[in-house]
């Protein structure tokens, strides 16, 4: 859905039933949440969110920034949770084409 003209959001899933070998049946399913807004100086933020069946998540922060011609700036935050374990994260990346 667009907000604005720089502003766009998405929520979308994945639902199915599996069968389990012993019998019955298991339902999977995952749901993502993406925003992202775009600059007037060519630069984007990008926030998205999923969640699982299993229990799992994953919220991401992503700041992209064409520099230069030749020069992109990349900054990303990362949280997520797998089979119990919490992990949080981050880095700078800055690149450099010639």
């Amino acid at each position: 859905m667009r907000i604005t003209n720089r502003l766009v959001t998405t929520l979308n899933g994945n639902y199915r039933v599996k069968e389990q070998k012993t019998g019955g049946q298991e339902d999977i399913w995952l749901w993502r949440w993406v925003t992202q807004y775009n600059f007037v100086w060519n630069a984007r933020i990008k926030f998205t969110a999923e969640q699982t069946s299993e229990d799992r998540h994953n919220l991401t922060l992503l700041f992209s920034w064409p520099v230069k011609q030749n020069t992109d700036l990349y900054v990303l935050f990362n949280d997520y949770e797998i089979d119990g374990e919490k992990v949080s994260g981050a880095f700078v990346k800055l690149v450099y084409r010639f």
